[in-house]
């Protein structure tokens, strides 16, 4: 009997160090569970900060835009109704680029050389010249820089 009492007093004790095991992870896991939960605060709250300051970003670039387009109509009302549709035109069939730049006799946008008679009529801006290739409208950027019209 007191060999049964001994084998139960060990399986006993087996049973209460595995208890406490799994009662130390289980405090590990507690606390784990603890900073998660503070870094996924955090976390909120960066998210929401930044939410905000990109939210005022896009109501700055809204008001930007805005104003372009705004701009952008008093310019159009100058324009010849003809190039305006031939520039329209360009756009909606060149995926939204009408106008390249021609730099030494040849087109920036499809990289094709100028004929020189065409390159020397286009230093005269007297006249719209399209590239031979591509067909956008080809300007001449200013000699301090490269600025699109």
């Amino acid at each position: 009997m007191l060999t049964e009492t001994d084998d139960l007093k060990k399986g006993k004790s087996g049973k209460e160090d595995l208890l406490l095991e799994f009662l130390e992870k289980l405090e590990e896991g507690t606390q784990k569970e603890k900073v998660l939960k503070q870094t996924v605060e955090a976390k909120t709250v960066e998210g929401k900060l930044k939410k905000v300051q990109l939210e005022e970003e896009g109501q700055a670039y809204e008001k930007e835009f805005t104003a372009i387009q705004q701009k952008r109509e008093g310019l159009i009302s100058r324009i010849d109704s003809s190039l305006l549709k031939q520039y329209e035109f360009l756009k909606d069939r060149l995926k939204g680029v009408a106008v390249a730049e021609a730099k030494e006799a040849t087109c920036l946008s499809c990289h094709m050389q100028i004929p020189p008679q065409m390159y020397n009529e286009l230093h005269r801006k007297d006249k719209i010249i399209p590239c031979p290739s591509c067909l956008r409208i080809l300007y001449l950027a200013e000699s301090g820089g490269s600025k699109k019209p």
